[in-house]
């Protein structure tokens, strides 16, 4: 008997080691998602002097591009760049990727399975691509030879993500930024366009066509990162007993073919896959505001109804900064309560809070926020305080 104790203690001994090298081999996988995902921008170019066919009698060799890195369900991530001749919906190239893990890089490797630039094929292992940093800015550089029936030559990508200034470049090579870069992408970018167009340095054109409608998919879309309090003195039911009355909060709006966005927002108790509300939202212009105005269709908070019109949200921008206030009474059967909802955009320092009232900083802020922007964290996590 007590040899067959001794067995189980043993396999039980084995099992949790198992368990826990698989936590350890867990926790160091890297998340390529949060490096890889998102708009780039940046130029290609061919070499002349080993160019042959359909290109010849092109005046440049030099031109702007934008890509975007979408992963799928199977972590696999489809690669799409388009440049100023051939837009999103004819790109110039569209390669599927794959991801490994790189010991000398914590973005690890992005590796192609198989696709097309111009009309070559690209196959498996043929692009090996790696972040570099450059000045503090994450760049892309790769290079390959193209050979088909109409065209040969040796080409050059470079990549940046979209929305960081190439202060490098203006400093010190101002004449090799993309042709494009102070007329076009600047412009977008104070004008605060979080994702490449689908056609580069169109804004004009569009502008003229449609100068009142608002892109509130731009102006909107994407993660926040704030706080939501209730009101002591008028909480009634389930909450009475809580001892904070403040929680950090997180929110993703996502929008759908039809125009329409789905509001998530989720807090340090309630992670994203049982989120505090979600509601529908529908975007109506606004003279008033160059962002437009989201107003509820339906949805919930907690356990009460949020109806049509019962939410109208409009960014206030605070010191540069764009924030979204806003509060409501809820009303159930097990909860009474006035509350406030405060969001910001994901990635932006609280820097008013920071010098004025540092006090009032969401609780996570310091630990965990601000450490996930240091590492390049794009996107809100499904959990608060957790990587």
């Amino acid at each position: 008997m007590k040899r067959q104790k001794l067995i189980i203690f043993l396999l039980v001994f084995v099992f949790l080691l198992s368990a826990m090298s698989a936590c350890q081999k867990e926790e160091s996988k890297t998340n390529f998602k949060e490096h890889w995902e998102g708009s780039y921008y940046g130029f290609w170019l061919f070499d002349r002097e080993t160019m042959t066919g359909v290109f010849e009698d092109l005046d440049a060799n030099w031109y702007d591009c934008c890509a975007l890195i979408k992963f799928n369900a199977n972590d696999t991530a489809d690669l799409t760049i388009w440049d100023e001749d051939m837009p999103f919906s004819d790109p110039i190239s569209e390669v599927k990727l794959k991801f490994e893990e790189n010991p000398e890089s914590e973005s690890g490797t992005a590796v192609s399975v198989d696709g097309y630039f111009f009309d070559d094929i690209i196959e498996e292992g043929q692009w090996r691509l790696n972040f570099e940093l450059i000045n503090d800015i994450k760049q892309l550089l790769f290079d390959d030879h193209h050979s088909s029936k109409d065209l040969e030559m040796d080409y050059q990508v470079l990549l940046r993500p979209w929305g960081v200034r190439w202060t490098d470049y203006e400093e010190q090579h101002p004449e090799d930024l993309p042709y494009y870069y102070d007329d076009w992408y600047l412009p977008l970018l104070e004008k605060g366009v979080k994702e490449a167009p689908e056609n580069i340095a169109e804004v004009e054109e569009e502008s003229k066509t449609d100068i009142s409608k608002t892109n509130f998919k731009e102006h909107w879309e994407g993660s926040y990162y704030g706080f939501w309090l209730f009101d002591q003195d008028t909480v009634k039911g389930v909450f009475e007993d809580l001892s904070a009355n403040w929680y950090d909060c997180c929110a993703l709006i996502k929008f759908n073919a039809d125009d329409t966005a789905d509001l998530t927002i989720w807090d340090e108790d309630m992670p994203f896959s049982d989120p505090i509300s979600e509601v529908k939202l529908r975007f109506e212009d606004n003279p008033a505001d160059e962002f437009g105005t989201a107003v509820s269709v339906d949805g919930y908070f907690f356990d009460d109804i949020i109806e049509e019109g019962q939410w109208r949200l409009n960014f206030e921008l605070i010191n540069d900064i764009k924030q979204l206030l806003f509060n409501d009474h809820h009303s159930s059967k097990d909860l009474e309560m006035d509350y406030e909802v405060l969001l910001r955009p994901w990635g932006v320092r609280w820097t008013d809070y920071e010098e004025q009232y540092p006090e009032e900083l969401p609780y996570y802020y310091d630990d965990w926020y601000l450490p996930l922007l240091e590492k390049g964290v794009k996107e809100a996590p499904e959990a608060i305080g957790e990587e």
